[in-house]
């Protein structure tokens, strides 16, 4: 993956998009789609600090815009058609791959998910994590690095409220308990490994933040401190 930076003064239909740097003024040219969802988004009035351009090596072009209104700083980052798939501060704490592990991942990732687009590729707490996306539904999938050599741990995704009722009905009832328990689910995140499928809960219970996992087959398998997790 290379990356290539512009400080630009890039207009999109009546929003700018104007950098810091007055000492460049190389323009970025960017898909229609993208002029419309950044200027239809929830930051469209936020101060721009830049615009990156990423290649990568299967051609996907990715955008990350910076923007910031006060203290609050984002980093947005946009596929070509306009879709916003991250807005968050961490850019910086993820590490691209080196360029000679590129290949290798993807053709792990295209045998396991033929279909699956590739958005990112990413050094992730000691190996390497992907994301893709396969239909409506993206997903994480890391790879550990052990000498040299890449192994699959484990595919992840969120599992969205709207689809708890579309869950097997043992997890349904798992569910059921935790919250007559007094316990509030946060998030649900659905892990798929060589060993077993399961589900990670994230609940909060009388104020502590706690993980409980969750077999396919609706046993309960531990609760543990999110902390700790």
């Amino acid at each position: 993956m290379k990356k290539i930076v512009f400080w630009v003064m890039m207009t999109l239909g009546v929003v700018s998009l104007q950098s810091c740097d007055k000492d460049d003024d190389n323009r970025l040219q960017v898909s229609a789609n993208l002029q419309e969802a950044f200027k239809a988004g929830a930051y469209a009035s936020w101060k721009v600090d830049d615009v990156d351009k990423i290649e990568k090596t299967d051609g996907s072009v990715t955008y990350v815009i910076e923007v910031e209104s006060g203290e609050k700083e984002y980093e947005l980052t946009y596929l070509e058609d306009g879709t916003l798939i991250r807005e968050d501060t961490e850019w910086g704490e993820h590490t691209p791959i080196a360029p000679g592990q590129t290949s290798e991942v993807k053709d792990l990732v295209k045998a396991k998910y033929p279909q699956a687009v590739i958005l990112d590729i990413e050094e992730e707490k000691g190996g390497i994590e992907v994301e893709i996306r396969g239909g409506n539904r993206q997903k994480e999938v890391y790879y550990a690095l052990n000498n040299g050599t890449l192994s699959w741990v484990h595919t992840m995704y969120e599992v969205e409220r709207r689809e708890f009722t579309t869950l097997p009905e043992s997890v349904q009832q798992v569910f059921t308990e935790l919250s007559g328990s007094g316990m509030v689910i946060d998030d649900v995140d659905f892990f798929e490994t060589e060993t077993g499928n399961y589900y990670r809960v994230e609940v909060e219970d009388r104020g502590t933040d706690k993980y409980v996992y969750v077999a396919e087959n609706g046993e309960m398998l531990q609760m543990k401190l999110k902390n700790y997790a």
